[in-house]
């Protein structure tokens, strides 16, 4: 046996086991052997595998772009060695796996415009849903559903490349349009995708759809404000599709956020808060990308304002849909506070509020800025303005 064919052995053994950090590894040493002996198309296979399993082990973002960047040099200078049967997939893929890193990581306009115009060789549905990704990027939502629905209605459509099929499954944007018409406050159209997406997976077993799926329902109870026993009954269905450490970050942040609204949880500051517990666990924000990190600034100013209303006597609210818990509305205004602890405490809780909505709002203006928009920055004055309505209440004039 060859050692390029026991590498590429190994790492399917280490995947299987669940050791994917192993897996990329060989990966990337059967990928070197290919490469030794003048074998392209088994280089191109091992390093697209190597970039799969390198997003499952948190390999660095930019390490694995550097995979992107090999195969595709490789595509050009080997044309004849990419793999049959995979050319129009291959080439497609790669274009959009180098779009989505653009957009996780450099997601300046300029940029992801000009991205658009190298996924000419992906699937219409896929180019539609690259689209989309911009316009919601920049907060342009009814231009982002319409191409979710593009992306949705092409799915099935012959295409004028041959043998080429959408990178993702239906499911995804089914329930990107639920995503786009949530946050344009299309509840009933929003209901209806879920209900979509969710006859999708009666005959698509897959776990990382149905984990998304089940995510998206966390999402639409919390928009429509449901009893927090039935968020948390949501969570758990969600909780219980995560597989990797990957998978699980993102439904980290929704149960920090169900946690906060629970009043049962007491003091978010407690030691034994959950969510306190949960924001401990998470990254810390110089290893997260540029879109992460104001996704982490505005969840840690999130925990700091709830902090905030429970030292003042004020009930949970979710500021991501801001509303009291059974409320469809904004609080009353004024606002009365009851403060549960002395001045000291509460101004002490005041000033990290303010001193979360400083730093959310650099990673907003930042991520904002390259975008050219303001609707981040905006997101986080209506964070501020709340904090600062707080600050009023508790010295009246």
């Amino acid at each position: 046996m060859s050692q390029l064919h026991q590498l590429q052995i190994d790492a399917r053994s280490y995947a299987a086991e669940g050791q994917y950090l192993s897996s990329y590894i060989s990966l990337r040493e059967a990928a070197a052997e290919a490469k030794r002996f003048g074998d392209f198309r088994s280089t191109m296979i091992c390093l697209i595998n190597a970039y799969q399993q390198g997003g499952i082990a948190n390999i660095k973002a930019v390490e694995r772009f550097r995979l992107l960047l090999e195969i595709r040099a490789l595509m050009h200078s080997h044309p004849d060695q990419v793999p049959v049967g995979l050319n129009i997939n291959f080439r497609g893929g790669i274009q959009i796996w180098i779009f989505e890193h653009t957009a996780s990581h450099t997601p300046r306009r300029d940029l992801l415009e000009q991205g658009l115009g190298d996924i000419r060789d992906a699937h219409i549905s896929d180019q539609f849903s690259s689209r989309r990704r911009i316009h919601s990027m920049r907060g342009e939502w009814t231009e982002a559903r319409h191409f979710s629905e593009q992306a949705w209605s092409n799915f099935l459509k012959p295409y004028v490349v041959p043998d080429c099929c959408s990178m993702l499954h239906k499911t995804v944007y089914a329930l990107d349009v639920f995503a786009d018409a949530l946050v344009l406050e299309d509840r009933e159209a929003a209901k209806q995708w879920l209900e979509t997406a969710a006859k999708v997976l009666e005959t698509h077993n897959c776990r990382n759809c149905k984990r998304n799926y089940l995510r998206s329902r966390v999402e639409f109870a919390l928009a429509v404000h449901e009893p927090i026993a039935a968020v948390r009954a949501e969570l758990a269905a969600a909780r219980d599709q995560d597989h990797t450490i990957e998978a699980a970050y993102y439904t980290d942040y929704l149960s920090a956020r169900v946690d906060l609204l629970d009043p049962d949880n007491g003091d978010p500051c407690a030691s034994t808060h959950p969510a306190r517990v949960e924001f401990c666990r998470r990254p810390s924000a110089g290893s997260l990308s540029v879109t992460e990190r104001y996704g982490h600034a505005t969840a840690v100013l999130d925990y700091r304002l709830a902090a905030l209303r429970y030292a003042t006597g004020l009930p949970p609210m979710d500021d991501y849909w801001p509303a009291p818990i059974g409320s469809s509305a904004p609080p009353p205004s004024p606002i009365v506070v009851q403060p549960r602890y002395d001045t000291v405490e509460v101004r002490r809780r005041l000033a990290k509020a303010r001193h979360a909505a400083n730093k959310a709002m650099r990673a907003a203006k930042t991520l904002d800025d390259m975008l050219e928009c303001d609707w981040r920055q905006l997101a986080v004055k209506g964070r501020i303005e709340r904090i600062e309505a707080i600050s009023s209440a508790l010295t009246p004039p």
